[in-house]
């Protein structure tokens, strides 16, 4: 519901969007056999919402 701003039912794009992109990830974790890649996308996701806010704005 995050990523489609509230909708219970998504569209199919946002479904295999989210698909494509936990089986990527998955696969990744069973080829390496180690949770590596999941600790470093969750580390980008941390920083993505502030990316697009300028200082000044924080400060508000």
């Amino acid at each position: 519901m995050v990523s489609t701003g509230g909708n219970e039912i998504p569209p199919v794009r946002i479904k295999l969007t989210w698909g494509l992109s936990l089986g990527a990830l998955g696969l990744d974790v069973m080829r390496t056999g180690d949770v590596k890649p999941v600790r470093a996308i969750i580390a980008l996701g941390c920083n993505l919402p502030s990316a697009g806010v300028s200082g000044r704005e924080r400060m508000v």
